[in-house]
C-alpha cells in the first residue's frame, strides 16, 4: 500500500516546486477549526507566589500586556485589591508590591521569595498557546465570575449579561496579536477569593451556544441569541477547558438558577456549592447538540457552507460541548479535588466502594474508557504547558471530518485472529486491536484485546536496541541523551511531548511474522533442497522462546516487534495489588529498535509543540534463506517518507537461535542515489562461489535527486552487489522479480531472470539478467507514459497460455501536497512483454517496445446510473477487442485527478482487480470543510488479457465491470483466491502448503496458525472510511475454501 490514507491539502505555504514528501497524511480539505472556550481560574489563590518562571518569561512584556490598568508599583489601588502590575514580578516579602496585611503569616505560607504568581505563569502559558495553536483553533476565554457580586469599583463582574465583559471574552479571534491587551485582559475581572466553578462553566458554555436571558429580571422567560453561536459548520467541534486550583465553593443565587432553568429547563441541576454537580454539568454539556440551540431560535438557518445543520450527509451525528480539565497546584486539598474534575470529563470511578480520599487519588481506580474529554494534572510551571498541550493535541486530533481514528491495515491469521491498526491524528498515537472470528457475522469482529488494554504495552517493556555502526547495542548504552531514551522507552518526560504507548502507524502496515511457515517460494528451489528448508521450519516451529510476531514501524522512531495473539498465558505482569500474575502476551513488546540515523531528529520528534514527522514509515519484508552454513529469518524495513534509508535485521537463525540482530543500516552514505524508501523489497536465495547468499532487490525510491536505480544488495550484510541504472529520473518504485531454479549441480537454488519496475518518470522497464553475474544485464523500456503519469505501484505479472508475461500497473502519485490537486489523466495498463533477443539488441534502452497508441483503449461508459445504496454506483466499461489487444490494453480513468496508488491483484488467474483513487476538485467541495476529503474511487475487475469487463458485479439483473464510491474509496483488494500476481518471485510463499506436514506443525506448536475452522474466503476491500465491500464470487464457481483438514490458511492484508 503506497501512500495516502486521507487527503489533507493545506494550500497556504505550499511551494509549487516542492518535491519533498508531506509529513502528514495528505487530506484535501481542512476540517473546520474546533472552537475552544477556556475557563480559567481567577480566584484569590491564583495570586499565590509559588511557581517558577516559565521558559522565556519577560516581566516587562507581561506587565505591559496582561495588566488591565497601570500605576506605579508602590501605588496600591484605593479599593485595596492587589496592583495588577505586581502580579507579574517575583515575590519579595514586605516590599512595595506585597499583599495587603502581608505582615501576617496568613498568606505568606503560600508565597515563596523569588517565585512567581500562578496568575503570571497561567497567562504567560496561555499567551504561548495562542501563538502555537491560534492558526489551528478558535480560542475563547472566560474567567471565573461570582454570581453573588455586581459591578464595583474599577472592575466588571461576570454574572451580568448586559455588561461589556462578555464582548471581551467570548471567542476572541485567534488572529488577534497575542500581545494585544484585548486578548488577555478578560482575566482581570475575577472571583477574588471564591471559586464559582459550576456557574462560570455553565455561563461560558451558554455564551458559546449564543444563548442568554439578556436581562437581570428573574421573572423573564425570554431567551435570545444575543451573541453569534460559536458553531459555524454542521461538523465543527466544540470544546471547553476548565483550569482550576481549587474546588467549587460559592453557592449559586437565583439569577443563575433561573437562567439555567429557562435556557435548558434544568431544575436546580447544577446550582449548588456541591462539587459533585460539576460531573453532572460535564455530562449535560456532552449530552446536548449545539445545533439544536441554533435551530431553536433560527429554524430556517443553514451553516456557513449553505447546508442544512442536521440533515446533510456530511453533518456530524452530534455536536456536544466536550469538556476537559486541568488541576493546577500541589496542595493536598487541591489534589483531593481531582475526583470532581475527573467526573467532569467523563471518567468513572471503579475503585473500592466508599471512595476514600486515598482511593480517589489512585490512577488505576478510574476508568478512562468512559471519558469524553482529557483530565491533566499540572503541579508546576513546566507541567502546565504539557497539560495544555495534551488537551490541545487531543482536540486537534479529533477534528471533524479527518480526525477519526481509522483502520489502515489488517492481517488475519488462520487461528482466527485479525490484527487491525488505527492511528489518531494530532496526538499521533496508534492502537493495535486483535479480533476473533465471529460465526454469526462470518467476519472478524469479536474483540480479543488491544494494545491500550492493561498488561499490554507498558513503559520499559521488552528490549530496546539501536545501532553503533557495527553492532546492535542496548539503547541505554548508547550516547543518546537519557531524557530521549526514557521517552523512547515509553515514559513521560518533563519538557517533552506526552508519550503514547505506541507511536502512530500510518504507512508501515503490520507484518505478521509467523514461526510455522516459510518466507520463501519452495516451488523455486530444487526438490533436493526443499527438505533442508523444511527442517529449518520445523526447528523454528519447535522453539519455545521463538514466537509469532507483529512487526510494524511507528513514527515515534521505533521498529516495534510485538507478540501476536497467544493461546497460553506465558507473560508475567503485576496487578493493582502488586501481585505477580500470568497474562496473555499478545500485544506486549518483545523488541524495539531505534535506527541510529534518527538521533538528530529526536529533538523535533519530542518537542511539546510537535509538528508531525514521519520516521519508521515504510513496510517490512521478511525472507527465510540459507546463508553460508546456516539458515536465517531476516527482515528489511524501509522508512517511507521518514528517511532516505532502510534497516536489515535477523529474528532467528540456526546459528544463534532466537536473537534479534541488527545486520545493517543503509543511507545515502552507503547507497548514493537512494531516495525516500517507499519501494517494496523482493528477495531470492542464490548460490555463489562462497556459498548460498540471500539477495534483496528494491528501487531507489522517491526523490533521489537524480536518476532511477534498482539496487541488489546482500540481504544479510547490506553489501551492494549491483546497481542497475535506468534511463528515467525521479526514482524507481517497487520491483517485481522472476526467478528460475538452477540445476542441482549448480546449487539447486534460485537464479534471477527478470525484474519489472516503474519509476517517477512514467516508464516501465524490463531488466533481463544474462547470467549469474548480477552486473550482466540488459535494460529495456516496455512503455513510456511520460512524467505526468508516474508509476508508484508494484507491477503484477501473469503468464498467458504461451507462457508470455503480461505486466499490469496503474499510474498516479499521492506523496507531496502538490499531488493532492493534480488533474493529470491517468490509466491502468496491461502490457505484453514481446521482447526477444532481436528486439533487445535493436531497441536502445530508452526506446519503448510499445506506445500507448499501440494498445487497445478501454474507457468508462457510465458510473452513476445504477446504485445499490447512497454513494455506491456500478461502472460500465467498453467491452471490445481489436488487433491492438495483442500488444496489450489500457483503461482510461475518467475522473479528474483519478489515479492508481494501490497495487493490483489477480483473481483466480482470470481477472485483474484494482482500486482507483480520485479527488473531488469541485468548488462546492473545496468550500465545504465538512466533506472532509472530497475523495472518491472505483474497484474495477477486468479480464486479464483483453481488458473487457469481468461482469461479475451484478445488480438488477445487469452485469458490471466494477463499482464507484462518490464519497469514499476502496483499499487494496484481498482474499484467499487473490494473488499479488508474481508466482515466479523467489520469496512468494503462496504455494508452500503442499510441502508442509501440517499435523507436525500443529502438534508441536500451541500457537500454530493452522488451528481453526474452515471459513469461506470473503474477498473484498476495506474502504478509506472503514466500510467493507465484498468481492463477488466467480460466476458458476463457489467461493473458495482453503481445505487444510481441520485447519485453514487465511491471510488478508487491507
Amino acid at each position: 500500500m503506497k501512500r495516502l490514507t486521507l487527503l489533507f491539502l493545506l494550500f497556504m505555504g505550499v511551494a509549487s516546486g516542492n518535491t519533498e514528501p508531506h509529513h502528514e497524511p495528505i487530506v484535501f480539505s481542512e476540517p473546520p477549526k474546533p472552537n475552544i472556550m477556556m475557563v480559567l481560574d481567577s480566584s484569590g489563590s491564583m495570586m499565590f507566589f509559588d511557581m517558577d518562571a516559565p521558559p522565556g518569561y519577560n516581566e516587562q512584556y507581561a506587565r505591559a500586556n496582561f495588566a488591565s490598568y497601570h500605576t506605579k508599583p508602590w501605588q496600591k489601588p484605593t479599593n485595596h485589591l492587589r496592583n495588577p502590575e505586581c502580579y507579574y514580578s517575583p515575590y519579595h516579602q514586605f516590599d512595595r508590591c506585597d499583599l495587603p496585611n502581608s505582615s501576617s503569616t496568613a498568606l505568606d505560607q503560600y508565597n515563596t521569595h523569588g517565585k512567581y504568581s500562578r496568575r503570571a505563569v497561567l497567562l504567560w502559558t496561555v499567551n504561548e498557546l495562542i501563538k502555537e495553536y491560534g492558526d489551528k483553533t478558535n480560542i475563547g476565554f472566560a474567567a471565573l465570575g461570582d454570581p453573588n457580586r455586581t459591578r464595583s469599583g474599577n472592575y466588571e463582574y461576570y454574572p451580568d449579561p448586559s455588561e461589556e465583559l462578555y464582548d471581551k471574552i467570548f471567542m476572541m479571534p485567534s488572529h488577534v496579536s497575542p500581545s494585544h491587551s484585548r486578548v488577555l485582559n478578560f482575566y482581570q475581572a475575577g472571583a477574588y477569593g471564591g471559586t464559582p466553578l459550576n456557574h462560570s462553566v455553565y455561563k461560558a458554555s451558554a455564551l458559546m451556544r449564543g444563548l442568554t436571558t439578556d436581562t437581570k429580571k428573574m421573572s423573564t422567560t425570554t431567551i435570545t441569541l444575543r451573541f453569534t453561536p460559536a458553531a459555524q459548520y454542521r461538523c465543527q467541534e466544540q470544546h471547553l477547558i476548565l483550569l482550576t486550583d481549587g474546588q467549587q465553593n460559592i453557592p449559586d443565587i437565583n439569577l443563575a438558577r433561573n437562567e439555567w432553568r429557562r435556557i435548558d429547563y434544568q431544575q436546580n441541576a447544577f446550582d449548588s456549592s456541591d462539587n459533585s454537580k460539576l460531573g453532572a454539568l460535564g455530562a449535560f454539556l456532552q449530552s446536548i447538540d449545539v445545533r439544536d440551540d441554533i435551530l431553536r431560535l433560527k429554524p430556517t438557518s443553514k451553516d456557513l457552507a449553505g447546508q442544512e445543520w442536521k440533515t446533510d450527509a456530511y453533518s456530524a451525528s452530534k455536536m456536544p460541548i466536550t469538556t476537559h480539565a486541568i488541576r493546577f497546584g500541589t496542595e493536598s486539598g487541591v489534589k483531593e479535588d481531582d475526583k470532581y474534575l475527573r467526573t467532569f470529563v467523563g471518567q468513572t470511578y471503579i475503585g473500592p466502594s466508599g471512595k476514600s480520599s486515598s482511593d480517589a487519588l489512585k490512577e488505576e481506580n478510574w476508568d478512562k474508557n468512559t471519558a469524553w474529554g482529557v483530565f491533566a494534572m499540572a503541579d508546576d510551571t513546566s507541567a502546565l504547558k504539557l497539560a495544555f498541550n495534551e488537551i490541545f493535541q487531543n482536540i486537534i486530533n479529533s477534528r471533524s471530518g479527518t480526525g477519526r481514528a481509522k483502520s489502515q491495515s489488517n492481517v488475519v491469521t488462520d487461528s482466527g485472529v485479525e490484527y487491525a491498526t488505527s492511528y489518531t491524528p494530532g496526538s499521533w498515537k496508534s492502537e493495535i486491536t486483535a479480533y476473533g472470528y465471529d460465526e454469526k457475522s462470518e467476519r472478524f469482529t469479536r474483540r480479543l484485546w488491544s494494545t491500550e488494554d492493561s498488561y499490554k504495552i507498558e513503559p520499559n517493556q521488552g528490549q530496546f536496541y539501536t545501532f553503533n555502526g557495527t553492532n546492535r547495542i542496548n539503547l541505554d548504552d548508547s550516547n543518546i541523551d537519557k531524557k530521549y531514551i526514557n521517552w523512547l522507552k515509553g515514559n513521560q518526560v518533563s519538557g517533552l511531548r506526552p508519550r503514547a504507548k505506541l507511536g502512530d502507524i500510518i504507512d508501515s502496515h503490520i507484518t505478521y511474522a509467523y514461526k510455522d511457515s516459510l518466507h520463501i517460494n519452495l516451488d523455486k528451489v530444487h526438490s533436493s533442497k526443499v527438505e533442508l528448508y523444511l527442517d529449518y521450519l520445523y526447528k523454528k516451529n519447535l522453539s519455545y522462546d521463538f514466537a509469532n510476531y507483529l512487526i510494524a514501524g511507528s513514527n515515534d522512531g521505533l521498529l516495534n516487534i510485538l507478540y501476536a495473539n497467544e493461546n497460553s498465558k506465558r507473560g508475567k505482569a503485576i496487578d493493582s495489588e502488586g501481585k505477580e500474575i500470568w497474562v496473555n502476551r499478545g500485544g506486549q513488546r518483545r523488541y524495539s529498535y531505534f535506527p541510529s540515523f534518527f538521533k538528530s531528529d529526536l529533538a523535533s520528534m519530542t518537542k511539546t509543540d510537535f509538528q508531525h514527522l514521519y520516521a519508521v514509515n515504510g513496510t517490512t519484508h521478511l525472507f527465510d534463506a540459507m546463508i553460508g552454513n546456516g539458515f536465517y529469518t531476516i527482515g528489511i524495513t524501509g522508512m517511507g517518507a521518514g528517511k532516505k534509508g532502510l534497516v536489515g535485521y535477523t529474528t532467528y537463525s540456526t546459528i544463534r537461535g532466537v536473537d534479534f540482530r541488527v545486520n545493517f543500516e543503509l543511507t545515502r552514505d552507503q547507497l548514493p542515489g537512494l531516495g525516500y524508501t517507499y519501494s517494496d523489497v523482493e528477495f531470492f536465495n542464490r548460490q555463489t562461489e562462497f556459498g548460498p547468499q540471500a539477495v534483496a532487490v528494491f528501487g531507489n525510491g522517491y526523490n533521489p535527486g537524480g536518476a532511477s536505480f534498482v539496487y541488489l544488495i546482500d540481504a544479510h550484510s547490506g553489501k551492494l552487489l549491483s546497481k542497475v541504472t535506468l534511463p528515467g529520473e525521479g526514482g524507481a518504485s517497487s520491483p517485481a522479480t522472476e526467478v528460475s531454479v538452477t540445476p542441482i549441480d549448480a546449487g539447486g537454488f534460485q537464479r534471477l531472470e527478470r525484474i519489472y519496475v516503474g519509476d517517477q518518470s512514467g516508464k516501465l522497464y524490463r531488466i533481463r539478467f544474462k547470467s549469474d553475474d548480477l552486473n550482466d544485464y540488459q535494460v529495456n523500456t516496455l512503455i513510456d507514459l511520460g512524467s505526468k503519469q508516474p508509476i508508484t505501484v508494484r507491477p503484477a505479472i501473469s503468464h498467458d497460455r504461451s507462457n508470455v508475461p503480461w505486466i499490469y500497473f496503474g499510474t498516479g502519485r499521492a506523496i507531496t501536497l502538490k499531488d493532492a490537486d493534480s488533474v493529470a489523466n491517468n490509466g491502468f495498463y496491461a502490457v505484453k512483454d514481446r521482447f526477444n533477443f532481436t528486439l533487445e539488441e535493436t531497441l536502445k534502452e530508452h526506446e519503448a517496445l510499445v506506445s500507448v497508441e499501440e494498445l487497445h483503449r478501454h474507457r468508462v461508459i457510465s458510473q452513476d446510473t445504477e446504485g445499490e445504496r447512497d454513494g455506491k454506483y456500478y461502472v460500465t466499461t467498453t467491452n471490445t477487442r481489436s488487433e491492438k489487444t495483442e500488444n496489450g490494453w489500457y483503461l482510461e480513468l475518467n475522473g479528474k485527478g483519478e489515479r492508481v496508488i494501490y497495487p493490483a491483484r489477480i483473481l483466480s488467474h482470470t481477472y485483474i482487480v484494482f482500486p482507483t483513487y480520485g479527488i473531488d476538485l469541485s468548488l462546492s467541495t473545496q468550500n465545504d470543510p465538512c466533506i472532509g476529503g472530497g475523495f472518491y474511487g472505483k474497484m474495477m475487475m477486468l479480464s486479464l488479457y483483453d481488458g473487457r469487463s469481468a461482469q461479475l458485479y451484478q445488480h438488477n439483473d445487469k452485469r458490471y465491470a466494477g463499482y464507484y464510491l462518490n464519497s469514499d474509496a476502496p483499499g487494496i483488494p484481498s482474499g484467499a483466491n487473490l494473488t499479488i500476481g508474481n508466482d515466479e518471485a523467489g520469496n512468494n510463499p503462496r504455494n508452500n502448503l503442499k510441502y508442509y506436514d501440517l499435523e507436525k506443525l500443529r502438534s508441536e506448536n500451541s500457537e500454530s496458525q493452522y488451528e481453526g475452522e474452515k471459513v469461506p474466503a470473503d474477498g473484498g476491500s476495506q474502504t478509506l472510511k472503514d466500510n467493507w465491500d465484498m468481492m463477488p464470487d466467480i460466476i458458476n464457481e463457489p467461493a473458495e475454501v482453503r481445505d487444510l483438514g481441520r485447519g485453514r490458511l487465511y491471510l488478508r492484508n487491507i
